[in-house]
């Protein structure tokens, strides 16, 4: 059986700040997309699933 790595032991290969930063902008790029091709975006929200139209405005208020 094969051994478990330690979270200690993993070494990651951006800072936390960063990887979160590189999240946020992947994210803002994959709904920018999302609207510019009218399609709408699928959000959690409540335990279910929403869909947000294109049109718009996001995040919701």
């Amino acid at each position: 059986m094969k051994a478990q790595t330690q979270m200690s032991e993993v070494s990651h290969p951006l800072p936390l700040g960063r990887f979160v930063e590189t999240i946020r902008k992947a994210t803002a790029r994959a709904i920018a997309e999302q609207r510019a091709m009218g399609l709408s975006i699928a959000v959690w929200r409540n335990g279910k699933i929403e869909h947000i139209p294109a049109d718009q405005p996001f995040p919701p208020t």
